[in-house]
């Protein structure tokens, strides 16, 4: 276990500089830089090439990519082109909203998927089975985005009720941090969880038909006993596979939904980046996205392996 997490730490390092590239080159293809939308129409200035030679812009791009890479290997992410501050001091304030709505949303989704999901599957062709299944076809075709704007329009219109425009943090007050997070979280949980009630019905039918599964009826278990004993930790181990690639997703989702709500969290942070062009802001949130979602994986692989003994990671 040990050489293949080894392994795949090592495999991570091209992932991200390949991930850095990427976001590095892109950014720089859409028309405009942080200096031209600063000074507008007079980005061509003998003062706008002055704020460029010093900002480090004038230089090949190429050239830039290897000053900074160089500086991030030294752990310095640089400074905002735009408020002059650290970039890493800019994601320590948000990266704490996005981590409470992240894990939020996966409370939700895993508290409405693997109940609901094991349910259908064991009152399955019932009209119970066929709800949970038009529920989770639903999850599927409706977009975080619009739920989001639902959620945020109909308190308002029907009850006059919205939530705080600004951040509350959970020291501050717990109980309106939590109701200004509650429906964001839903609208995220809700299309997470469609994926993985699917998977989880699907899974648990195909365990129900194993014969381990018949000798422990045959040995006087009832259905719950066997559910819980025998089905539900087998039946969990692709599920966690497919809720590890749909934390991708999620974070995706939490983008848009952030904005929705007016969280000052990573995704608002990174829209703003990209609005600016404020690219070593943009390259830093990229970056640690990268790294959250490689480990993510990671941790997927080795909670893969301790459900199922019989699975051996080699190195």
């Amino acid at each position: 276990m040990g050489r293949y997490i080894v392994s795949r730490l090592a495999l991570a390092v091209p992932v991200l500089i390949l991930a850095s590239l990427m976001v590095f080159t892109i950014i720089r293809l859409i028309p405009g830089d942080v200096v031209t939308m600063r000074l507008g129409e007079s980005g061509e200035t003998p003062e706008a090439a002055e704020m460029r030679r010093v900002l480090g812009l004038d230089r090949p791009v190429w050239a830039q990519y290897f000053v900074w890479l160089g500086n991030v290997g030294r752990g310095d992410l640089g400074l905002s082109l735009w408020t002059g501050k650290p970039v890493a001091e800019e994601i320590l304030l948000a990266l704490p909203v996005t981590a409470e709505l992240a894990l939020l949303a996966i409370v939700i989704a895993l508290a409405i998927s693997v109940p609901t999901g094991l349910l259908s599957a064991v009152v399955r062709e019932s009209p119970l089975d066929y709800v949970v299944r038009l529920v989770s076809v639903a999850g599927l075709a409706i977009p975080p985005f619009w739920l989001g704007t639902m959620f945020l329009m109909l308190p308002a219109v029907l009850a006059g009720w919205a939530p705080s425009s600004r951040y509350i943090s959970p020291a501050e007050d717990l109980t309106e941090n939590l109701k200004q997070f509650i429906l964001p979280a839903l609208a995220l949980g809700y299309y997470y969880a469609a994926f993985s009630m699917r998977m989880v019905r699907s899974q648990t039918l195909e365990v129900l038909r194993q014969d381990y599964v018949r000798v422990a009826r045959a040995k006087g278990l009832s259905e719950p006993q066997v559910v819980v004993k025998h089905v539900l930790k087998n039946a969990l181990i692709p599920t966690i596979t497919l809720a590890g690639a749909q934390l991708g997703v999620l974070i995706g989702g939490v983008v848009v939904i952030e904005q929705i709500f007016s969280l000052p969290g990573l995704g608002r942070l990174t829209l703003w980046a990209i609005s600016v062009r404020d690219y070593p802001q943009l390259q830093a949130n990229v970056l640690l996205t990268s790294v959250f979602v490689i480990v993510i994986n990671l941790a997927v692989d080795i909670i893969y392996a301790w459900l199922d003994p019989r699975i051996r990671l080699g190195s």
